[in-house]
């Protein structure tokens, strides 16, 4: 047990959670190690878990675990399940934040060759860590000050180090849940207290606000306060929630016997005002109610901005406006005190709801003058929840498909025609208008799902054709049900060319992204094109960018790195490159059904060969057409 690392321990996890074969090219995928390396690491991870297991390797398939003890095994697991403090980090990544949580902790400097010590890694290792640390705490405008003979310790603001705090020692799945938290009687008396004064904190949120209350004592008991402006203090406790954190201060001396100071208390009022919860039923009982003006006229700012880029008018959707209204007024105290609510399903939202985080990422950038924020994705993850549920919403009540007719013939030819079709699948669509082959040219598409034609059409569409006989036949009707049960189906293929498949090298986010923008000759604005508000990571070992491509079709861009970067907080192999036209529903509805699939996730990030991939695409949307 004392001989595992980190590293091995992952491996092992690994294994334990799936009966699969797994190569060493899926298991290098996985945990981001050469395929060398992981060899390497199995062979040493069989030398310590020898006495009940065994990783075996078999031709053509690759490893698999043979357990040859279940005790020994089920021993071994509860020696080191939550203690993951005892493993030594062994990637960049984490070596990061380990350093940064020992810097968070020390009171004083600590000296590089103490860091390397306790690591088993150089100098080196440790500066190229630094430089990640650095613009972590930059986030949280903080900074690293160094002394000769001293070393390096963490300097700045108290509010922003006990955010950082907050972020990096307990936001962790490794780390153990709070002292606080584990004491049930206090936990209990803090709820009925909170409920008590009329505030709702949903558990995920509650569990968040202890976070910060056990940071808060933990500075308290080394010395470390806060500090408010008298202004600041005065525009604090005119708030309802200063009289309910005063509440929980007592609650708090009462089990720990530690004793709030004003100041303090004002503190856990800046954390409960950004920590309200908004119900549905707050958000239907507000419906006939009118929204502050500057509230509605912020929203309404949001939804022309979507409608402009996205092609997708919500201004009418008086749920959403109330929604996101509703959702604006304790997240204005947040921003403006820069506390934040965490939201634990933000890679679940990005990868599930692409398309309303993009629509969100957008709509942020009328208040974007909050870009410095400290965690502006949470909050951006939970507005696109909203849009999200407006979409779902739209959808229901536009199941139908728009349809354009195209027709040479006689215009009784095109009534009985459309006659013809509506008989069949007036439930499925709606022919809005006929119009000659002469007139497509001059003609506005956007608003149409697809068209269907009697006579050829030789120019490239940016909806889909269907070409049926004047006098429908049988098999011409056939053929349609076909085209609409598949209309869902959109298919990647047809948003990418070959040539947008591109390998492209860097050493950091911002450097991809420069050799990118310059390929795809995009004028951008400096400010937004490197900020949070133009794109995202994945937790797959991918980042999606956008940019708005006016009236022309939607496409994107694939561009494969030769070796992972740090992105913001996870590692990036593959840059997606969206071009938002008026069809971008289609095209993100796509890209979100290819990347539901595992499979189609390691040939992105796996395959070198750029032919190889768009093959591989080509191949999976003719399986689906």
């Amino acid at each position: 047990m004392d001989n595992i690392t980190k590293r091995q321990q992952r491996i092992l996890l690994v294994f334990l959670e799936t009966k699969q074969f797994l190569t060493s090219q899926k298991l290098s995928a996985l945990i981001h190690l050469s395929t060398k390396t992981v060899r390497n690491e199995i062979k040493a991870l069989n030398q310590v878990i020898e006495e009940f297991a065994f990783i075996q390797s078999q031709p053509a398939q690759g490893y698999h675990l043979i357990i040859k003890d279940e005790k020994k095994l089920e021993y071994f697991k509860r020696t080191f399940n939550g203690e993951w403090d005892a493993f030594i980090p062994s990637t960049p990544l984490e070596r990061a934040y380990y350093i940064l949580g020992l810097m968070l902790k020390e009171k004083d400097f600590i000296k590089i060759d103490d860091i390397s010590e306790m690591l088993f890694i150089d100098r080196t290792s440790v500066s190229r860590s630094l430089k990640y640390i650095r613009e972590c705490l930059e986030r949280f405008g903080l900074q690293i000050i160094q002394k000769t003979g001293k070393g390096l310790k963490i300097v700045g603001n108290e509010f922003h180090y006990r955010q950082c705090m907050s972020e990096y020692l307990y936001h962790k799945p490794e780390t153990l849940l709070t002292e606080i938290g584990k004491n049930d009687d206090f936990i209990n008396k803090l709820k009925e207290v909170i409920y008590e004064d009329g505030i709702s904190m949903p558990e995920r949120v509650f569990h968040n606000f202890i976070i910060h209350i056990q940071v808060q004592m933990n500075r308290i008991l080394d010395q470390c306060f806060i500090e408010f402006t008298s202004q600041e203090q005065k525009q604090i406790e005119n708030e309802y929630e200063y009289l309910v954190a005063k509440d929980v201060a007592r609650v708090i001396h009462h089990y720990f016997h530690i004793e709030f100071s004003r100041e303090e208390i004002d503190y856990l009022t800046i954390h409960i005002l950004g920590k309200k919860s908004n119900s549905t039923s707050a958000i239907e009982s507000c419906i006939n109610n009118q929204l502050k003006k500057e509230i509605d006229d912020i929203v309404l700012q949001m939804l022309n901005r979507i409608d402009d880029v996205f092609n997708i008018d919500f201004k009418d959707d008086m749920y959403l406006r109330k929604a996101i209204g509703i959702h604006i007024n304790p997240m204005e105290n947040r921003l403006k005190f820069n506390t934040y609510l965490r939201n634990p399903l933000i890679y679940a939202i990005k990868e599930k709801y692409t398309y309303a985080y993009l629509m969100s990422l957008e709509a942020w950038k009328v208040i974007g003058n909050y870009t410095d924020y400290i965690n502006i994705e949470d909050e951006i993850g939970y507005i696109a929840i909203h849009f999200q549920y407006a979409i779902e919403r739209k959808k229901r009540t536009h199941l139908k498909k728009r349809v354009l007719l195209v027709n040479d013939f006689s215009v009784a030819t095109s009534e009985l025609l459309s006659f013809s079709i509506l008989r069949k699948y007036k439930d499925k669509l709606v022919i809005e208008n006929t119009i000659s082959v002469s007139e497509i040219k001059s003609y506005d598409l956007s608003k149409y799902d697809f068209l269907i034609t009697t006579v050829p059409i030789y120019q490239e569409l940016q909806i889909p054709i269907i070409k049926i006989n004047p006098i429908i036949s049988n098999k011409n009707l056939d053929l349609l049900k076909r085209q609409l049960d598949n209309h869902n189906q959109n298919l990647l293929i047809d948003y990418i060319k070959k040539d947008d498949i591109v390998d492209i090298d860097g050493d950091s986010s911002e450097q991809i992204l420069e050799r990118i923008y310059q390929r795809e000759s995009i004028s951008y604005d400096d400010f937004y094109h490197l900020s949070p508000l133009n794109g995202f990571e994945l937790s797959n070992q991918i980042a999606i960018h956008y940019v708005k491509a006016n009236k022309d079709k939607s496409s994107l861009s694939i561009y494969s790195l030769p070796k992972q970067v740090i992105w913001k907080n996870k590692f990036v192999k593959i840059v997606l490159l969206l071009k938002i036209g008026n069809d971008s529903e289609r095209m993100l509805d796509s890209l979100s059904t290819f990347l539901s699939k595992s499979k189609n996730i390691d040939i992105l990030i796996q395959e070198s060969c750029l032919d190889a991939m768009y093959n591989y695409i080509q191949e999976m949307s003719s399986y689906h057409s």
